[in-house]
């Protein structure tokens, strides 16, 4: 007799198998197409990296995005935003 957890496993390595199958496929199948090379030749290659590893992620702050707000109360003390 087998049990339930043991149905879950096999058929977990079951499933991932397959889905394993199945990309690998996909990525063969697509190495061999002449469209993969028109597409190879316009991925842009990253001329440096920077890597955080930091507990939480990066701080609103301290990230890339525009932030128009920053530029309105840059210069004001705390108690001339409304943010006191």
């Amino acid at each position: 007799m087998i049990t339930r957890r043991q149905l879950l496993h096999r058929g977990g390595w079951g499933l991932g198998s397959l889905a394993l199958a199945s990309m690998l496929g996909q990525e063969q199948s697509g190495a061999a197409s002449p469209a993969s090379g028109e597409l190879q030749k316009s991925v842009a290659k990253a001329k440096s990296v920077i890597w955080l590893f930091m507990i939480g992620g990066a701080s609103h702050l301290e990230t890339f995005d525009y932030k128009p707000a920053l530029n309105k109360y840059a210069g004001k003390t705390i108690e001339e935003t409304p943010f006191s």
